[in-house]
């Protein structure tokens, strides 16, 4: 492989400290989404004023999934961005190294335009997904009923999942949300309990 095509790559590419960065900042996505996902769950089971609170083996959960993510986008990255480097010196051997860069810039520019806001909605949909879960099953909700929102679907899955219309919290397990990248359907909940009038104790994350 020419030596201007990994000298570019090395300039561009994901490092260690790149991925850790990429990791804090969806760890903070994942978190306050989590809390707003309790917040609103608690306030439509009748909690005025909920003050959940993010620990324990869901804090751990949020901090794996951080990582998974941030290694995944990385690794696709890099990938990427090799791939567009050997293309591009494939069609002019006599590029310049100033001239390959401003190429290799534009495209990073473009590509950022969609796959900042693909990965900022997945974090946001999968914390909203795994915050019902957890919801349900702490709370022992079991037999709510559910349907999926979030607009009209564009995918054999989501139009699938919508059609089927109130499901069964088991279906919700059996059919996990968001069902693909830029998926924006989550479940919500057609017969919430008055929790708080029942005088039970409501788990928020503590």
């Amino acid at each position: 492989m020419p030596v201007l095509v990994d000298t570019i790559v090395s300039l561009y590419e994901f490092t260690d400290a790149d991925i850790a960065s990429l990791e804090s900042t969806l760890f903070e996505q994942l978190r306050l989404a989590w809390l707003e996902q309790m917040r609103a769950l608690a306030v439509r089971h009748g909690v005025a004023n909920p003050t959940p609170t993010l620990q324990g083996a869901d804090l751990e959960r949020l901090q794996g999934k951080a990582r998974e993510d941030a290694l995944s986008i990385a690794n696709t990255y890099n990938r990427e961005l090799r791939n567009q480097v050997e293309a591009i010196y494939a069609r002019n051997p006599g590029i310049t190294r100033n001239e390959m860069i401003s190429i290799l810039e534009s495209w990073g520019r473009k590509r950022d335009e969609y796959k900042s806001i693909q990965v900022a909605l997945a974090i946001v949909m999968w914390a909203v997904y795994y915050g019902l879960q957890q919801f349900v099953i702490h709370n022992g909700l079991f037999n709510e009923l559910f349907e999926a929102v979030g607009g009209t679907p564009v995918c054999p899955i989501c139009m699938r999942i919508v059609g089927d219309g109130i499901v069964s919290y088991d279906y919700t397990v059996a059919n996990p949300l968001p069902a693909h990248i830029s998926c924006s359907h989550e479940y919500y909940a057609v017969n919430p309990q008055d929790l708080a009038r029942q005088g039970v104790a409501i788990w928020v994350g503590q």
